[in-house]
């Protein structure tokens, strides 16, 4: 406590100046470190879309290698072993392009069992060797599909944004649909492949295959609920589009095709082109939900950077502006002060006429002041010494005078009384009293004689 009471003004200005520095300081950095962690958050939001986004693009080349497959697998036609082979190579060219996105997005159960390429591999390793059913094949490809959906929609929960997680969620819903007419075009597929080998046993694939379409058109419809004005549009232009009209239309055809069993039916290769241009057309309003959330993660990130920037900005200026002020303030504090103590200094060798200058701070002006009337006694009392000096050197002269003419015989001389103080005019009248009285005595005895 004695190290504060000792410090000057100059450091203990500086000293309350740290001090709300530093305040400004914590807030800053507490304000800063919070734009930071949104930022962060807003990063990891962002990655979070580009996941789903992948996930998306995986998932479309999954249902179509379902449908494929599935045909092949109920009526191994020569027809279809080159688009299977194909499709499983663009199946492969997304997973390869995905990398870690699939897995990761899966959560900590998926992490503990084979990715989903091995699962994948494995799948199809039995399908060529013909040691799976259609129906296993197809629960199987169904349960990685709906893995990949539930990854999705679990995924919102993570998200920072609000506005991220509600359009993850829709996302979800919507994938959940499309992968509801994904599974029409797998049993559809499934039971004209068998219509082509005449094959009997279509009953079970007809019967899903009915059960399938209202599980669609609720999945559409619960997505309708959900989703935003722009993403309903987009769906309700959809379900206007010529492709889907005929891809309804195709689903009748199949059922009077498999109940009339006539061969005026719709074919094979053009169900699967219906299908896959109805599906391809929903994918697209995916894309536009994902490019949508992405837009506005985008959008929040700009105005994340924005407003980091602006914070720094502004705590760099106030810094700079507060400083320059405490330090000019601090520059003229000090120089009054040390004029302050060079006056002071001056007055203990010297008494002048010259005033002691004014200060512009209040309370260090009234310090001068005093000074100047410390400095004006002082002159006054310097101006008065030396008039009495100069009045005590007149009366020794005076004096000197008298004497000397008593010393000749004259005593008629006498001290001027008229300038002095008291004192020399006490002085002074003393002396002449003295010399009446000596000169009376001489006339005295004069006049005896």
């Amino acid at each position: 406590m004695g190290s504060f009471r000792r410090l000057t003004v100059r450091q203990s200005m500086a000293l309350i100046f740290c001090a709300g520095l530093s305040v400004a300081v914590v807030f800053a950095s507490a304000s800063l470190l919070a734009d930071l962690a949104d930022r962060r958050a807003l990063g990891r939001d962002q990655d979070l879309v580009e996941s789903n986004a992948t996930i998306g693009a995986v998932m479309h080349e999954l249902q179509r290698e379902r449908a494929l497959t599935l045909a092949w697998l109920r009526a191994p036609l020569d027809a279809l072993t080159a688009p299977v082979t194909t499709q499983r190579g663009r199946t492969d060219a997304v997973l390869t392009r995905a990398g870690p996105h699939v897995p990761n997005a899966l959560g900590v159960q998926a992490l503990h069992a084979p990715n989903l390429a091995d699962r994948l591999a494995a799948l199809r390793a039995l399908v060529d060797a013909r040691s799976i059913a259609a129906g296993p094949y197809r629960d199987a490809m169904s349960a990685e599909t709906q893995r990949l959906i539930w990854a999705v929609a679990r995924s919102a929960a993570t998200a920072n944004s609000g506005q991220v997680a509600l359009s993850t969620n829709n996302l979800a819903s919507l994938m959940a649909a499309k992968d509801a007419i994904g599974q029409e075009r797998a049993s559809g597929a499934s039971i004209l492949a068998l219509a082509q080998v005449n094959s009997a046993s279509r009953s079970a694939d007809i019967a899903e295959f009915q059960r399938q379409i209202p599980i669609t058109e609720t999945w559409l419809h619960s997505y309708r609920l959900v989703a935003g004005d722009d993403a309903r549009s987009f769906l309700e232009l959809w379900e206007r589009s010529r492709a889907y009209g005929r891809f309804a239309t195709a689903r009748t055809e199949v059922l009077t095709e498999t109940e009339i069993g006539g061969a005026e039916g719709i074919a094979l290769e053009d169900w699967v082109a219906r299908a896959d241009q109805v599906i391809d057309d929903l994918r697209a309003v995916e894309i536009g939900e994902t490019d949508r959330i992405a837009t506005l993660l985008a959008g929040e990130l700009r105005a994340a950077r924005h407003d980091m920037a602006s914070d720094i900005t502004l705590f760099a200026l106030l810094l700079v502006g507060f400083g320059a002020l405490a330090f000019a303030i601090m520059r003229r504090v000090d120089r009054s002060i040390h004029e302050l103590i060079r006056t002071a200094r001056r007055l203990s060798q010297e008494t002048t006429p010259v005033p002691v200058p004014g200060c512009s701070q209040r309370d260090l002006d009234q310090i001068a002041r005093a000074l100047d009337l410390i400095r004006r006694a002082l002159f006054e009392r310097r101006v008065l010494l030396e008039a009495a000096e100069a009045l005590r050197s007149s009366v020794g002269e005076d004096l000197d005078r008298v004497f000397a003419a008593i010393d000749s015989g004259a005593t008629d001389r006498r001290v001027d009384v008229l300038g002095l103080d008291a004192h020399g005019a006490a002085l002074a009248r003393g002396v002449n009293q003295l010399l009446d009285r000596i000169e009376n005595q001489e006339r005295r005895d004069t006049g005896t004689l």
